[in-house]
């Protein structure tokens, strides 16, 4: 049985096709497999841009070890690919792990304020503070 490479159209529900976007969907269908980019995904605890950064340094890996070739007056860099994709690789990586561009479920829950307007104005030894009903209070 053939191995298949598929690109459904939904990344936001199929995590192949969201890796695959991210790789670029043509070139990806044409060098990885679906059980390829989900044994990546497996290892990568289903972070699509992990995954899609070590599938990047796969496909790297495929054109490391090819040589530039040159016939003629055409020619084919394939170090420059293996440069490229690493260079991808390294991009995905980096989004993957900064915390600040990828949300966590932690982060996006409102918490509870705890400072009010002028709470470090008083030089008097009282404290004015809003109560439960909104008005301001003195306390000693």
């Amino acid at each position: 049985m053939p191995e298949q490479s598929t690109y459904t159209g939904r990344p936001a529900e199929r995590k192949i096709d969201a890796v695959r976007l991210e790789l670029g969907k043509d070139e990806s269908l044409e060098l990885l497999t679906d059980a390829e980019i989900e044994y990546y995904l497996s290892r990568a605890n289903y972070n699509v841009l992990l995954a899609a950064s070590y599938c990047a340094e796969s496909i790297a890996g495929m054109y490391a070890g090819l040589v530039d070739k040159s016939m003629g007056g055409s020619s084919a860099s394939l170090s420059q690919k293996a440069e490229a994709w690493r260079k991808k690789a390294h991009e995905l990586r980096y989004l993957a792990l900064n915390t600040s561009l990828t949300p966590r479920a932690s982060s996006s829950r409102p918490r509870k304020l705890r400072f009010w307007v002028g709470q470090h104005d008083n030089t008097s030894g009282y404290m004015l503070q809003h109560d439960a009903d909104g008005r301001m209070r003195e306390w000693q």
